[in-house]
């Protein structure tokens, strides 16, 4: 299908090419048309002008001419017919102008150069298909094009939007291949290497055959399990030539791991959560370093980010208002379901997927300061501040705390920014 799919689009390019070809034959075409409609203007509105009737004359001389000239009568006969003429001309001219302009606007539409450019380009495979996957999108759903991506190259499993678990039964089965043809390599560690390939042949038997859980506990969903591997793909490929063997396929070893472990209502909110259209959700670590920190300590600071929102991080010699300084599930990493299913002493943010929008202009930070540094870092507004994750009680715990009696801040700032967009906000 891969072949398939590149010859097509090829063809696509090319007809583009020629029609637009085609658009600049018929240009010329109409070039040359306009040119000959435009001398034949000048050439009746010359032969206008040199007609007598034009000319000035006493007022009886012209009653005279009128009524007695053959010669007048007949230029009075020319005069209208040249102007019948014209106007046809006119029309015409307006009519080639007006097509000119839509072959014009139609070429612009089919950008020609473009498609020369990608043309070329494509006679590389390899960005044939990062061109493919970039503009038709709805290709990477369908399983028969990715798996012969994935006969290609394994790291094209990153492009998968198809989640069909034969695509990644083959993914892991050319995964097991190249592990061992690594320990055939000198200095080979087997027991680092058997590591990643026990994880992956106990995928395969998940796969094959899925085991059952608890009632009452949290069947992940397999989608969850290949956005994992999909996400973490590139960075097994590159420990894999490195022959850094004993974190591949990690992502598949949590899932092993923690399928049925969790509570199912657990599960279920942050699956909702996580998979929300309209916004995106971050998680903050409220507690690492356990040994110093006790549970009381870790509720006060909950409800204070519940009251006052998330501050930017201060460690460090400066500060910036930026979401990867303070998320663990920061948008920037684009963190999978796995990687933020631990149970563990976290804040939940949901903000708008508008406000993380290339070039975005909504400000994400406040402060009631104008500049943000280390004693003045900026805040997350509590309003995003959706709740916690509460790990003795395997409970997402909601902010009931009223939007109304959650603090307002005088200075906005945009994600990444330590300067303020706009003078102080009345409230």
């Amino acid at each position: 299908m891969l072949n398939e799919v590149l010859e097509i689009s090829k063809n696509e390019l090319m007809q583009i090419i020629q029609k637009s070809e085609g658009l600049q034959t018929r240009k010329r075409k109409l070039e040359e048309e306009m040119q000959e409609t435009k001398e034949s203007i000048l050439s009746l509105n010359r032969e206008n002008r040199g007609l007598s009737i034009y000319r000035k004359r006493n007022p009886i001389v012209e009653f005279f001419m009128k009524t007695f000239s053959k010669q007048y009568k007949q230029e009075l006969k020319t005069s209208a017919n040249n102007t019948k003429k014209l106007k046809e001309l006119n029309e015409k001219m307006t009519n080639l102008r007006s097509e000119k302009r839509k072959l014009d606007l139609d070429e612009q539409t089919l950008n020609p150069e473009r498609a020369k450019g990608q043309l070329e380009k494509m006679e590389n495979t390899d960005v044939a298909i990062h061109m493919l996957v970039n503009e038709k999108p709805e290709l990477t759903k369908k399983p028969e094009f990715m798996k012969d991506l994935l006969n290609r190259n394994m790291r094209y499993i990153e492009y998968d939007n198809s989640d069909e678990p034969e695509l990644y039964i083959q993914y892991i089965e050319k995964m097991i291949q190249k592990l061992e043809e690594a320990k055939e390599t000198p200095n080979a560690n087997e027991f680092a290497i058997n590591m990643p390939i026990n994880t992956a042949k106990k995928i395969l038997e998940e796969l094959n055959s899925p085991k059952e859980v608890e009632k009452g506990r949290y069947k992940i969903p397999k989608r969850f399990l290949f956005e994992g591997l999909r996400k973490s793909s590139k960075r097994d490929l590159e420990l894999l030539e490195k022959g850094e063997m004993i974190d591949i396929l990690s992502v598949g070893r949590d899932y092993l791991r923690e399928d049925g472990c969790y509570k199912l209502e657990y599960g279920k909110k942050l699956e909702e959560l996580y998979e929300d259209k309209d916004r995106f959700l971050i998680m903050h670590y409220i507690n690492a370093s356990c040994h110093f920190r006790g549970k009381d300590e870790t509720i006060e600071i909950k409800d204070n980010i519940y009251k006052e929102g998330l501050h930017s991080s201060i460690q460090g010699m400066d500060c910036i208002n930026a979401l990867d300084r303070t998320a663990h599930g920061n948008f920037e990493d684009d963190k999978s379901f796995m990687e933020l299913m631990a149970l563990e002493h976290k804040i939940i943010i949901m903000l708008p997927k508008r406000l993380l929008a290339k070039n975005a202009e909504e400000p994400i930070w406040n402060s009631d300061f104008p500049e943000a540094d280390i004693q003045h870092p900026g805040y997350i507004l509590p309003e995003y501040v959706y709740g916690y994750i509460n790990p003795d009680t395997e409970e997402i715990e909601e902010n009931t705390i009223p939007i109304s009696d959650r603090k307002k801040y005088k200075y906005q700032f945009l994600n990444g920014q330590t300067t303020c967009v706009d003078d102080r906000i009345k409230y």
